[in-house]
């Protein structure tokens, strides 16, 4: 494929996403809408303009919107195997994903379904195993190159720590 034609397909599946994730939008927000007050709503999403911005930009991040919000409908339907999946898949694009997963864990803890979590944490295992393979050592390197450039606990900041520095010691 020339470039012109592979970015024109990759365009029109970042339109579609916005048009599909408009809709998930909807059926998620429980808005009784007509079907031509639907279509119309889901065509007009890509025109907004920072949608328009991430067609244009070609970016990356619209699928993993998607996959997120049907990882949502999926987990409120009772497929949550399939939600941990398509969540730990966007786990690094969609920061957003890790409290809607944490929701999501807590929603279906709550009735006795586990398999979200045991697919998000398999999912995660998995990486760090695959880490691990591909680039071994690396943990031991950042934790050098992390205590070199922070030798003492300067970079931890919070409230806790202001009161301890208050303290003589």
């Amino acid at each position: 494929l020339g470039f012109p034609l592979a970015r024109a397909i990759w365009m029109t599946i970042l339109e579609l996403c916005f048009v599909l994730s408009g809709w998930l939008a909807i059926q998620l927000s429980g808005i009784k809408l007509k079907a031509l007050e639907t279509v119309l709503f889901c065509i007009l999403i890509p025109l907004w303009y920072p949608f328009t911005k991430l067609i244009l930009a070609a970016s990356v991040v619209p699928p993993f919107i998607f996959m997120t919000l049907l990882a949502i409908r999926m987990a409120f339907q009772g497929k949550s195997s399939g939600a941990g999946i398509l969540l730990f898949t966007c786990i690094l694009l969609v920061p957003v994903s890790i409290p809607i997963m944490l929701f999501l864990v807590l929603y279906l803890g709550a009735r006795r379904d586990t398999a979200l979590i045991q697919i998000y944490l398999t999912g995660l295992v998995f990486l760090f195993v695959l880490a691990q393979i591909l680039f071994p050592g690396w943990i031991v390197e950042w934790a050098g190159q992390f205590q070199r450039f922070h030798g003492d606990l300067s970079w931890i900041d919070t409230p806790l720590m202001r009161l301890a520095a208050l303290v003589p010691s």
